[in-house]
């Protein structure tokens, strides 16, 4: 959401898009890893504590830490560059829309 309020100044201010995105996405990496980082060790004691019949719920501590880890390496990569993308062929859309 924040990254949204970003590119809005930005298009008022007129700074170049790809500046704000970058500065939005800084703001929230803390936040990001913070976040992903509690769900990752909370997960931790599931993957590696050896308990008998525990197979199962090793699989599912590796597959769900794996999940969260891959996630959080592409949430402030791949989600604020589609979301410029959008932004680019919305305003064109506008644009033809309009008539300016």
């Amino acid at each position: 959401m924040r990254t949204r309020f970003r590119i809005a100044d930005a298009t008022r201010t007129k700074d170049p898009k790809s500046e704000s995105v970058y500065n939005a996405t800084r703001d929230r990496l803390r936040s990001i890893f913070m976040s992903a980082g509690t769900s990752i060790l909370g997960i931790v004691p599931l993957a590696i504590f050896l308990r008998q019949r525990s197979e199962f719920d090793r699989g599912l501590g590796i597959e769900i830490a794996g999940g969260l880890a891959f996630l959080t390496i592409l949430t402030p990569t791949v989600v604020p560059t589609l979301m410029a993308l959008l932004q680019d062929f919305s305003g064109d859309r506008r644009k033809h829309i309009i008539g300016s």
